[in-house]
């Protein structure tokens, strides 16, 4: 009941004039709210369910429109690491035995012109 006192405190100049909003105003100082007309419908069951529908409704729109977490996207964006590791493993494999044969040109690969940070072979995500 304190923050309802405290919402209405601030908002009264706004809120004043308006009819729809009277009955709230003295919802504070009714002593069962649930038995007074302007407030029993709030204390049904189909009300209540009505409302957590809508709350469901509401957080289930905002987190469809919202970008996806990448944490959830863990497992592909580690199955894509490893595919670049098997592929990186591959190529390695086959240029070892041609640097062997080609002692004078040994194959040099610049981490920054791969756009691969710190020299690691895994590129960030």
């Amino acid at each position: 009941m304190r923050e309802l006192l405290t919402f209405l405190t601030k908002m009264i100049p706004e809120l004043q004039g308006q009819v729809e909003w009277r009955d709230w105003f003295m919802l504070p100082f009714v002593q069962k709210p649930e038995e007074n007309p302007s407030f029993s419908l709030y204390f049904t069951r189909s009300w209540q369910d009505s409302v957590l529908v809508s709350l469901h409704n509401l957080l289930a729109t905002v987190f469809q429109c919202m970008p996806q977490p990448t944490l959830t996207s863990y497992e592909s964006d580690a199955a894509m690491v490893k595919r670049l590791q098997d592929k990186l493993a591959t190529v390695s494999g086959k240029a070892q035995p041609q640097q062997a044969v080609e002692k004078t040109s040994p194959m040099v690969i610049n981490p920054v012109s791969l756009n691969i940070p710190n020299g690691s072979a895994v590129p960030c995500l």
